[in-house]
Parts: structure tokens; sequence; C-alpha cells
């Protein structure tokens, strides 16, 4: 991930969340993360009061991140189809583009159950839930859309949504660049992914949108 102004509180992100993925969230110590940045751990403590904080303010980083990339892709004037498409598309080259994000938020939920120390981390993980929630009700509301209109098929809304994520977050678990054109890399697994979820859900699913 490209790097911002030196020791600022994006570039912390950034490390913190290449070390938590390479070395593991219990392994991995604010000294390694200012040893990552070339800076003091004071640098660090200067912007985040523990290694909780910054965990989970990594996680809370990734959310931002999509939702801010959902958005700019959010049209429900659109054919509930090509809305999906275009939501489901962005939704994974955003992932893409900051994926060491997403794998340490995966690796943290499937640690610790969601757990926390204090309570401004108990308060930062109220948050992190509070954005999921939001994020997935985009979904849901084109998903339902599709339904009412008959384009998509009469499926229980709750299971098809949380299947429908675990497709399109399917690249933290196994995606790794092949040294090409990551740009083009992306989009081609994007339109791959999004075209599998939409034909999932399609009535006829023989016209997906590309």
């Amino acid at each position: 991930m490209a790097r911002k102004s030196a020791n600022s509180r994006d570039e912390i992100l950034d490390a913190a969340a290449e070390c938590f993925m390479e070395m593991g969230i219990e392994a991995a110590s604010i000294s390694d993360i200012a040893r990552r940045l070339g800076a003091t751990k004071g640098r660090v403590y200067h912007h985040f009061a523990s290694k909780g904080a910054l965990l989970s303010d990594v996680r809370i980083h990734a959310i931002d991140t999509m939702s801010a990339a959902l958005e700019e892709a959010i049209d429900f004037d659109l054919p509930p189809e090509q809305n999906f498409y275009n939501m489901a598309h962005r939704h994974v080259t955003a992932l893409l583009k900051t994926l060491p994000y997403h794998k340490v938020d995966l690796q943290k939920s499937n640690l610790s159950g969601e757990k926390s120390t204090t309570p401004y981390e108990r308060e930062l993980l109220e948050q992190i839930r509070v954005k999921r929630t939001e994020y997935g009700e985009a979904f849901r509301k084109v998903i339902a859309q599709g339904i009412e209109t008959g384009v998509f098929r009469k499926v229980q809304v709750s299971v098809t949504l949380h299947s429908v994520l675990v497709l399109l977050n399917a690249p933290v678990f196994w995606y790794q660049s092949r040294g090409e054109d990551p740009a083009a890399e992306q989009n081609r697994i994007a339109d791959e992914l999004a075209t599998l979820a939409l034909n999932a859900l399609l009535a006829r699913p023989d016209s997906a949108t590309s």
C-alpha cells in the first residue's frame, strides 16, 4: 500500500495492517509496527492509546473504505440487476485494493469472538458492528427491490445477503497478485465475482450485466 505523509496516522494504519497480517495479531507488537515505519513507539502511541485501539481502527478503516467505495456505486434509479452488479463490482475492487485490512479483520473475528478490554475499545467495537450493519443494508435493499420487481428469484433476503457477501469477500482467502497490471487483474476478478453473485439472484440467469 502506498505510504502517506511521514509517520501520519494513515501511514501507521497501513503499517499496522501489514504487520498484523504478516505476523499475526497476537504476535505483532507496537515495536514491530514502529520498526516497519522507521519511527519510535512514541510516535505510534501519539495517535493510538493501545495496540487494541490501533487494531480496532484498522478494522474501522477497512469498513469505511468499503463504504465510501460502495456509496459511489449505488444508484437505486437503475434497474436492480445493474445496481447490484455495480455495487458488487465496487465491493470487490475496494477489497482487493486494501486487502491487508480485510485479512486482519477476518483474523480478529476468528481469534477472539469480538472481545475488547477497555471502554474505548468496546466503543470502537460497537462502531464496527454498526458500520457493518449499515453496509449490509445497502445490499439488502437492492436484493429486496429486485425480488419485488420480479428480476430476482424469491429468496430469503437475510440468508441471501450473507451468502452474497461471503462470495464477494472470498478473495480475502486466496487472492495473490500475479504481477500483471493490478488494476486490470482486480477488475477481471471483480467482474467474475459480481457476475456469479448476480446470476445466483436472477430469476432468469441468462442476462447478467457486465
